[in-house]
């Protein structure tokens, strides 16, 4: 496990590298964060990069989908899973907002 410093290369036999931050005040800000990949062969030659984009979550994004009509008495389903990320939010607070028309 090594430092993960912005432009500058870490080196690895097995092709995996855990990407952690040290003792850095300030983390990767949320947002998207490209990495690339370059690998070389034992004659070392090469190959072209290829690049990742990982996406640093800060607060969760909710995310509901909803049928757009529902005919009258019948029932319909509000769909919050969708909503990132997955596996900790602990609550879906659904509030029925009324309009005045």
């Amino acid at each position: 496990m090594a430092e993960f410093v912005p432009n500058q290369p870490i080196t690895d036999e097995n092709g995996v590298v855990e990407v952690t931050f040290g003792n850095v005040v300030k983390p990767l800000p949320p947002g998207t964060h490209i990495f690339q990949l370059v690998v070389v062969d034992d004659l070392g030659v090469s190959s072209d990069p290829v690049t990742a984009q990982v996406v640093i979550q800060g607060k969760p994004v909710a995310v509901l989908s909803a049928p757009d009509k529902v005919a009258l008495g019948l029932p319909f389903k509000l769909d919050a899973t969708a909503s990132t990320p997955k596996g900790k939010i602990t609550k879906f607070i659904f509030t029925r907002i009324v309009k005045i028309t």
